[in-house]
Parts: structure tokens; C-alpha cells; sequence
């Protein structure tokens, strides 16, 4: 690259024209450069059921607790937001961790009226708060 094609003016730099043909206001300083954009399309599966007792919306609170402690939870969390082709609560989803491994979540058995023991939520005698 010659010295006047280096020497640009941060303005001209900032708010020039995008030429395709020649693509330095995109980042790229010489004519040597130039920019390799690649794409995979992956499929995911989602089986939906109208007659599920919990809203989707429900649950993305606690896919969002849950995602700092996994990227499998951030991924599932990020493809539960966006919109499903219908109405309803997906039951089942299938989704892609890896090229070649997918990932299966399954909401099977679920009673909207179990009935929880209090004692679970009971805190033991014996337990000490650390300092």
C-alpha cells in the first residue's frame, strides 16, 4: 500500500462511502487485504403441546438464573426467546451444542398441583453460618 493510501483522515475514514469493490472502509487499511465471511445453517427441532399447565414465558426466568452456569443454558435460553412457529409450550426441544452433537430438553411429568412438603424448606439444626 502506497503512503496515500494510508494516510486517511479519521472523518473520511469514519463516514466514507462502503465500496464493494473496494472494501477499506470496512476496516481493512491495505489493498492486499481482504475479508472471508463464512456461514453454517444448523436445525433445531421443537415439539409443541397447547394443553401444558405453564406458560413459556414462565420458565425464561429460570433458564436466565441458570445460564451463567452453563453455555448449554444460555443456548437453550437464547432459542426459547425467540418466537415459536405456534402457539403453545414446547415439550420438547432439540438443538445443536456441537456440529455434529444436539442437545435434547424433555418437560415430561408435570403437577401444577403437587402437593410439597414445608420440611424441604426447613433449614437443619446443625447448620452454621460460615465467615
Amino acid at each position: 500500500a502506497t503512503i496515500e493510501e494510508r494516510n486517511i483522515n479519521i472523518e473520511e475514514y469514519k463516514n466514507g462511502e462502503l465500496d464493494p469493490e473496494n472494501p477499506k472502509g470496512i476496516g481493512l487499511l491495505h489493498s492486499y487485504e481482504s475479508i472471508k465471511k463464512s456461514s453454517k445453517a444448523h436445525t433445531a427441532k421443537v415439539w409443541i403441546t397447547k394443553d401444558f399447565p405453564v406458560k413459556l414465558e414462565d420458565l425464561l426466568p429460570i433458564f436466565a438464573i441458570l445460564s451463567p452456569n452453563g453455555k448449554h443454558f444460555e443456548k437453550l435460553k437464547e432459542f426459547l426467546s425467540v418466537p415459536l412457529p405456534e402457539e403453545g409450550f414446547p415439550v420438547k426441544i432439540e438443538i445443536p451444542v456441537f456440529p455434529t452433537i444436539k442437545g435434547t430438553a424433555t418437560f415430561g411429568t408435570f403437577d401444577i398441583n403437587a402437593k410439597i412438603d414445608d420440611s424441604l424448606f426447613t433449614i437443619p439444626e446443625d447448620y452454621e453460618i460460615l465467615k
